[in-house]
């Protein structure tokens, strides 16, 4: 063992297998590849008290850190410090043809051998950013290798596809040491002048062999809680990287086949982290390749990982992993891609995670890439934003079977509360999952998606089985256009409350919603569905054009009484307690809608359909009221005449044309009286009368909540940028608008108040902007008053002001110097 009690830079070899001992305090040993490359192998490397091992490579040359035996690990007690501070050796520039090789038998300017590169780094665009391509093993050597083609199973999918999203690999001959890129089929090419990139520190064990079936026994970190890690363009070989009990952890461009991060107590920062599993093992490949859990310090990030390769399921029930990210509050997750090549067993059902996210809470997870998995989120109060995915990274075959077999993939699950899911897409060509979005928490609830648009390819057998599956209550879907062929939304026998506007299967052809509904513009098939909440409402027919709708009459019962207007005659007429009415001779139902009809443009002349046995004029009579939907109902109906035995089309339109300005954007409410002229008793299911739908029409998806302020003043939400007027109201409540490309552009509200007949500006000086978000925008609560009050600190109520004073930190200079606000978190209160 070398003993440093001193600064000391190495500049010879120390004896094969010798180790590293630094055992003074704050003693700095170096290995600077620029100054001498130690080419033995180590013993154990530690530091028992503050001491610090930096090792640094700014050259073209390799420098490898090769641990003499499996045995021999890097261990960081009391304050130690690791850091390796790689960079690029460039070892390829792309002509753009198919099979390119990379041969690491020798590499950079000492022409070293690697023998195991997990990862290397190629430009997307020339000079644009670095993203991975990881190793797929050697077929011909590997016990596990993962294949280009097929599954591993007999069934033949065809190969990884040719694109950027799944193609991103190489195999690897582990005797000749050459690696070989994609063919445009089996693989992606690397287009013509991207530059190829390997970091030049690479940490290994020529002592480990894969007869050593366990992962874990390789060389590995101990940071004994208090030893901080800092690395960056490292390539971990035959190396167990786990980050153990570190004080501080800040990791870039790290490859490895395993990367684990357990009990980081301070800051925990990962950014370029590609993981790819070892394929060499002789039993099963690894499960949860990528580990962070028990990190305990706030404002941790984990920016641009990526994961890849098989995972263990194995004969247990439990579900398979390749990454657990578990989480805090208030962590950045972004730019996160995973992709399961292999299952390996076409009868498992299972739904496999890509990637767990944790008990996060207050916590944005931007930019997700999911390739035959799913994210599994335990969330809280989070934004995911923006996710891709794929079910499978192997072209899938047009008649292969779904059902019990592999791939039984969901985009994205979730269990938890008031989370948002916004922006969701499929790779083009890719498998469509069973379902999209599953809320799969019986406690949760007010979770949220807006703009999850999946087209689907006609495979015979992969057909979505509901585009949004629920279990949690009271939740919120919005401004989503699902091209399936099947169920567009499932929501379970205690999944109650939720909110569906503009939700359009165009194939899709049906679907279950259960009690507190509220529908408008959906895509539903003419079988009855339990709507108890919404008697009314548009839906897009899937069987016809996508402008093609019904405006839709269901007999559902009321949820609560005075909910909207329902009820009927009869004394022996009643409700089933399911979607229909029975309703006996000379009596009447009638009823309203809750909410705006929005989204219809005209009526169709064509007969209108039903789910009942009422086939022709003279069996009922119909009569109507039709108002805009900011009016009010005046009690005065008109009576339809049939064009035909089961045509109203004149009678309806005449309504709609006599409404003034009619917008239908804004919509109208309807008032609806069946009386029966049966001589029995006869069940009502439901009526869709022909309407032509606004393709175009958008949900309101986001509200502002107005309060404290007089009935009649006028408010206006207008850009920060260009003072440009977004919106404008008159008296407080709750006010919803379509917030769609505004989201995240700064706003603030201008105040009017009337004074002598006239409106006339209130003096808010400009208050403190907010930024437009999907749903809840927070409250503007008016202070009446001379004096300017602060506002809460807590951005999820940044418009709830208070009545504070001065006397609590703001200060006339802060009044006096309004911009100061931006930077202060104080907010200015409209006056």
């Amino acid at each position: 063992m070398a003993n440093y009690n001193t600064d000391t830079t190495i500049t010879s070899n120390l004896a094969d297998g010798e180790g590293i001992s630094i055992i003074g305090d704050s003693v700095v040993v170096t290995i600077d590849a620029s100054v001498f490359i130690p080419t033995m192998r180590y013993g154990s490397i530690t530091s028992t008290t503050t001491g610090t091992l930096r090792v640094k490579n700014n050259t073209n040359n390799m420098l490898i850190i090769d641990m003499a035996l499996i045995t021999r690990d890097i261990r960081f007690e009391a304050n130690g410090k690791l850091f390796l501070e790689g960079g690029w050796i460039e070892v390829m520039t792309s002509n753009g043809t198919a099979g390119q090789t990379i041969d690491f038998s020798s590499i950079g300017g000492n022409g070293d051998s690697i023998d195991h590169p997990t990862a290397v780094w190629v430009e997307e665009t020339p000079g644009g950013k670095l993203v991975p391509f990881m190793s797929l093993g050697d077929a011909t050597a590997d016990t596990y290798s993962l294949p280009f083609t097929g599954d591993q199973t007999g069934v033949n999918y065809g190969g990884i596809a040719g694109d950027y999203d799944r193609g991103r690999f190489y195999t690897f001959n582990r005797s000749t040491r050459v690696a070989t890129f994609g063919d445009g089929t089996n693989g992606y090419i690397i287009p013509t002048g991207c530059k190829v990139y390997f970091a030049n520190i690479h940490l290994t064990c020529s002592d480990w062999t894969p007869s050593v079936t366990s992962f874990s026994a390789r060389p590995q970190f101990d940071f004994n809680i208090n030893g901080t890690f800092i690395a960056d363009k490292v390539n971990f070989g035959y190396f167990y990287c786990n980050v153990n009990n570190a004080l501080v952890n800040q990791s870039s461009y790290i490859s490895a086949d395993v990367f684990y991060n357990v009990d980081v107590y301070e800051v925990l920062k990962l950014d370029n982290i590609a993981v790819c599993p070892l394929t060499t093992h002789t039993t099963k490949a690894i499960s949860n390749a990528l580990n962070v859990t028990d990190f305990q310090g706030e404002g941790s990030e984990f920016t641009n990982i990526y994961v890849a390769g098989a995972c263990d399921y194995g004969s247990s029930s439990s579900t398979p992993t390749i990454a657990n990210l578990y989480g805090e509050s208030n962590v950045l997750c972004e730019n996160i891609w995973a992709m399961w090549v292999d299952r390996r067993n076409n009868t498992d059902t299972r739904v496999g995670n890509a990637v767990n996210f944790y008990r996060y809470a207050d916590t944005v997870i931007k930019n997700l890439t999911m390739i035959g998995g799913n994210p599994y989120m335990i969330t809280q109060n989070c934004n995911i934003l923006n996710l891709r995915h794929c079910g499978t990274p192997f072209v899938p075959s047009p008649t292969a079977t779904f059902f019990p077999t592999k791939w039984r993939t969901i985009s994205m699950q979730v269990s938890g509360s008031n989370n948002k899911c916004i922006g969701g897409t499929n790779i083009p060509d890719g498998l469509p999952p069973y379902n999209i979005v599953n809320f799969n928490d019986l406690l949760g609830k007010n979770n949220e998606v807006y703009e999850y648009n999946f087209d689907y390819p006609t495979y015979t057998n992969w057909n979505v089985v509901y585009a949004f599956r629920q279990y949690s209550d009271n939740c919120v879907y919005k401004n989503c256009i699902i091209n399936s062929d099947h169920y567009l939304m499932n929501s379970e026998v205690d999944a109650v409350g939720s909110i569906v506007d503009n939700v359009r299967g165009l194939r899709s052809n049906g679907g279950s919603t259960r009690r507190g509904v509220r529908l408008n513009m959906v895509s539903y098939n003419n079988t009855p569905v339990l709507t108890v909440g919404s008697p009314m409402f548009l839906s897009q027919f899937a069987g016809g054009a996508s402008d093609e709708g019904y405006l839709k009459l269901v007999f559902g019962p009321p949820l609560t009484a005075g909910t909207y207007e329902f009820s009927y005659t009869g004394t022996t007429s009643f409700f089933n307690n399911s979607s229909y009415i029975y309703l006996e001779s000379g009596a009447s139902v009638t009823f309203s809608n809750r909410d705006p009809i929005k989204g219809l443009l005209s009526f169709r002349d064509d007969d209108y359909i039903e789910g009942q046995n009422i086939d022709v004029e003279g069996e009922f009579t119909i009569e109507v009221e039709m108002v805009k939907a900011s009016q009010e109902f005046t009690g005065t109906f008109t009576t339809l005449t049939f064009d035909s035995p089961r045509n109203l089309y004149s009678s309806f339109q005449a309504l709609l044309d006599a409404l003034p300005n009619y917008n239908s954007n804004l919509g109208f409410n309807m008032r609806v009286r069946i009386t029966s002229l049966f001589a029995s008793l006869q069940n009502l299911y439901y009526f869709g009368i022909p309407v032509t739908i606004d393709t175009t029409y958008k949900a309101v998806d986001a509200y502002v909540t107005i309060e404290g302020g007089n009935e009649t003043d006028q408010y206006e939400m207008r850009r920060k940028d260009n003072t440009s007027v977004l919106f404008s109201w008159e008296g407080v409540g709750r006010y919803d608008f379509p917030v769609g490309s505004l989201v995240g552009v700064e706003v603030y509200f201008v105040r009017y108040i009337l004074s002598e007949g006239t409106y006339d500006r209130a003096a808010s000086n400009k208050p403190f902007p907010t930024t437009l978000q999907y749903g809840d925008n927070g409250i503007v609560k008016l202070y009446v008053g001379n004096e300017i009050q602060t506002a809460s600190t807590d951005p999820s109520t940044i418009w709830n002001y208070t009545t504070r004073t001065t006397t609590e930190g703001f200060t006339t200079s802060d009044r006096d110097q309004l911009n100061k606000g931006l930077t202060t978190g104080k907010f200015l209160a409209l006056k």
